[in-house]
């Protein structure tokens, strides 16, 4: 249930307690409880680091996912999308850098001005 942060940890915990590797859509899906109202974007970035502890790469909806948590119009909140930002850049490059994708995939559909 949206906002439902609590509950979306324990299907992970499950998951993980009965050998099932959560995915990229289980951790998106956990980040997108952290959007609704009070939004909880320091629960969303610690989401992403969980993931990445497991060696599950965010994706561009995790990422928009996240951001949307930080949305909150705070300083704080803010705080968190650069740093989130700044983390999604670094990510992409080691993508680009070990081969996984092609720059022209995250290119291609910014405008050129």
């Amino acid at each position: 249930k949206q906002g439902n942060t609590v509950a979306c940890e324990g299907i992970i915990i499950g998951m993980l307690q009965n050998g099932i590797e959560p995915s990229v859509v289980s951790y998106t899906t956990a980040i997108a409880a952290c959007v609704a109202e009070p939004k909880k974007s320091d629960i969303a970035i610690e989401w992403i680091k969980r993931m990445r502890s497991r060696r599950v790469q965010p994706n561009v909806i995790t990422y928009n996912t996240a951001f949307a948590s930080c949305l909150d119009g705070t300083l704080d909140g803010s705080k968190r999308a650069s740093i989130l930002a700044a983390e999604m850049i670094a990510d992409i490059q080691r993508q680009v850098d070990s081969g996984i994708v092609e720059m022209n995939e995250y290119t291609n559909i910014i405008p050129d001005f």
